[in-house]
């Protein structure tokens, strides 16, 4: 079995670890809200504080934990985010205050998300594609969305049937059965392509890419940023349309459906970006994602009549769809600039960019205090999407024409 055939068993691993780190410990927490109320006797305001501590510190572990990625074998990283994984459910299982819920957040749920979640599972990935890497990194990325449909109802259930202490047991034993047996039989990656050019003007010529180097490469910066801008609308949608839909008249039930057709639009939209990427010039492929955020936002303030329910749901599968590219394009821009070898350490160094996106509802939140509308938070975040996107097409078209980057980004 050749590379490309074993890759696609990495990468389908890759999805089910993602399904249980981001569908248990990021997607399902509003199914353990009430449960935990009652078992810490403390409010919701409290309890939400522990997915702002886990954004924040993943922010900040991401840079040492992709540099770790790409000094270790495979098996090692995933058994220890497995084993993450399994100690975080056995401990929170455990718990009997706040205070201990939120320090193992802050450290093994963080080592499981990150070592059993987006950053290894593309990091993975890269080394096991030379072609079709923007299709893989696209499916690989679907096992966080499968995730948030999988996981809530599953914990829902176990909850309903035993408590949620049982069931977080019953997931660590679960997660141990399942994935361990499984990593111990993985092949090694193939020995990784040098870096796709020599870095002379970012680290002195030697390969082994410095921090620095990469942090003031204008394409690492241009990509890192633009797609934290994209990821703050993404995620003022998912924290909000639901009320958005209430403020038009919308029912409870019908709003929350527009939270499953953001998360259908960015099923469906993976596996075709993929496919995309690995056919079109990088400065394209953000371009129509951009244009996938402004339509959303503009159905979203009425630019195409009276905001409807039709609108809104239109809104959710434009954003989603658009949400689609943000995986592969990062991850094939940075693996043709840097080269495989170096993919950890630069995706682990872009994501607290990404993490920028907490401002995105910070802003709706204040224009909706001020305003009684999100109206003038989303024009605000629409002027953002549209800058990036036009230094960073520019950038990244004069990059391609410049050959510093190939002009096809996920070609062979």
């Amino acid at each position: 079995m050749n590379s490309i055939h074993y890759g696609w068993v990495i990468v389908a691993l890759t999805v089910l670890m993602q399904i249980f780190s981001l569908g248990i410990f990021l997607y399902s927490f509003g199914v353990v809200l009430i449960p935990w109320t009652h078992s810490f006797q403390v409010s919701r305001a409290e309890l939400t504080m522990i997915p702002v501590a886990i954004q924040v510190t993943t922010g900040i572990a991401s840079p040492f934990v992709g540099h770790f990625i790409d000094r270790l074998p495979t098996k090692p990283a995933i058994l220890t985010g497995i084993g993450s994984t399994v100690l975080s459910l056995v401990l929170l299982s455990q718990a009997t205050s706040f205070w201990q819920v939120m320090l193992i957040s802050v450290l093994p749920v963080v080592i499981a998300i990150k070592l059993a979640g987006p950053l290894l599972a593309q990091a993975v990935t890269a080394k096991w594609f030379r072609s079709r890497l923007g299709l893989a990194l696209a499916v690989s990325a679907a096992g966080g969305s499968l995730g948030g449909l999988v996981m809530p109802p599953i914990i829902q259930w176990m909850i309903g049937f035993s408590d949620w202490r049982s069931a977080y047991l019953y997931l660590a034993v679960g997660a141990a059965v399942i994935f361990v047996p499984i990593t111990l039989l993985l092949k090694e990656p193939p020995v990784a392509d040098p870096p796709a050019r020599q870095a002379a003007d970012v680290s002195g010529g030697d390969a082994s890419l410095t921090t620095f180097g990469i942090l003031s490469d204008r394409i690492f910066l241009f990509a890192a940023i633009g797609l934290g801008i994209i990821v703050a609308v993404q995620m003022v949608f998912q924290y909000n349309l639901p009320a958005i839909g209430h403020d038009n008249g919308i029912s409870p039930a019908r709003s929350a459906l527009l939270l499953s057709a953001l998360s259908t639009g960015s099923i469906v939209g993976k596996p075709i970006w993929g496919i995309i990427v690995d056919r079109v010039s990088a400065h394209a492929v953000y371009l129509v994602a951009s244009c996938c955020y402004l339509l959303s936002i503009s159905l979203m303030l009425g630019a195409f009549g009276t905001v409807g329910y039709v609108h809104l749901l239109l809104s959710a599968l434009a954003a989603g769809f658009g949400s689609g590219a943000i995986s592969p394009f990062l991850g094939v821009v940075l693996v043709k600039r840097f080269g495989a070898a170096n993919i950890g350490k630069t995706l682990g160094l872009a994501y607290p960019f990404l993490n920028l996106s907490a401002l995105g509802p910070i802003v709706a939140a204040y224009a909706y205090s001020q305003t009684g509308s999100y109206n003038v938070g989303l024009f605000i975040l629409a002027g953002c999407v549209l800058i990036s996107a036009v230094v960073i097409v520019r950038s990244l078209r004069m990059e391609a024409m410049a050959e510093r980057i190939p002009a096809t980004v996920g070609g062979c």
